[in-house]
């Protein structure tokens, strides 16, 4: 089984070809080791939350990569490849155990490569630019639509219509398995699956009232971050939140990401959890730097 990949292939625009093909490199010898073993019965299987798992983790290093060099890319682009290579890859295997150990190499190769890319970029950087400008703030806060008690209240109300709604197609799926029972009402299951997707619609604008602007704060000090001084860390932390941000975006209709919407409100908290102490390492950083009479910006 041979996966073919070229340098294109996953949108990557560095500051060079010659830097593309590396990152890109080592490819084709785990793709094609596998080529002489023979098929055989498996055992072990792969769901499909397991393969979009795997195609999260890949999308998440590509876009860390983007990230670190500082290259343009589109994410929806890159999402639609990291798929189609998901999808080539799965075809392709033989037995779900090599399609497991592919993944996970492939998903090691590219974190791998992006920190060789990096490091080769700042040795072949002649002089840092004094006006390199840092990250655009991708996106603009908005007004909210109610305070923050009446969207908490919203929020809890369209989890559980969401919940019920999600229970009662399921019970209704079961029970026409059977012959005895009548197949389902059309018009109420329509109805039911109408009121989840409104469900669904408050539990986004809930969210979006209560956290978008405080993403968009924290979107802004990583991107100073950046232009202060770079590291990894805040690069990757930067690719998430602006992530969560393109899912609670009210102008996008289509989200790039696809978080799971039950689990959104537990990502975010957990993001501005590691904020917090974002916020803590900045003021101990300014504090510092206050202390010793630089200018440098913090974190």
């Amino acid at each position: 089984m041979v996966v073919d990949v070229d340098a294109s292939r996953f949108a990557l625009r560095p500051l060079s070809h010659h830097l593309t093909a590396q990152v890109m490199m080592g490819m084709h010898k785990s793709s094609t080791h596998q080529t002489t073993e023979s098929k055989h019965t498996s055992t072990y299987d792969v769901t499909q939350d397991q393969r979009a798992q795997y195609v999260r983790r890949l999308f998440q290093e590509v876009v860390k990569v983007h990230t670190m060099l500082r290259a343009p890319f589109n994410k929806t682009s890159v999402l639609e490849t990291c798929k189609t290579y998901e999808h080539d890859l799965w075809n392709g295997c033989a037995t779900p155990e090599e399609y497991v150990r592919l993944m996970r190499a492939q998903v090691q190769s590219i974190a791998k490569k992006g920190r060789c890319m990096l490091q080769q970029s700042r040795e072949f950087e002649v002089a840092p630019s004094s006006q390199s400008s840092s990250p655009a703030n991708a996106y603009e806060r908005h007004v909210p639509s109610a305070s923050p008690e009446v969207s908490m209240k919203q929020l809890q109300q369209a989890h559980i219509r969401r919940a019920l709604s999600s229970s009662w197609l399921k019970t209704q799926r079961k029970a026409s398995r059977f012959r005895w029972e009548s197949p389902m009402d059309a018009q109420e299951e329509a109805y039911v699956h109408a009121d989840q997707r409104a469900a669904e619609s408050d539990i986004l604008q809930s969210i979006r009232n209560l956290y978008y602007n405080q993403l968009c704060s924290y979107e802004e000090q990583l991107c100073l971050s950046l232009a202060a001084e770079h590291r990894d860390w805040v690069a990757f932390d930067l690719s998430v939140v602006q992530g969560l941000l393109a899912t609670l975006d009210p102008h996008c209709e289509a989200p790039q990401y696809h978080h799971n919407i039950q689990t959104l409100h537990s990502q975010i908290e957990k993001v501005l959890k590691e904020k917090a102490l974002f916020d803590y390492m900045w003021e101990m950083e300014r504090s510092k730097l206050a202390f010793s009479g630089g200018t440098h910006t913090p974190i």
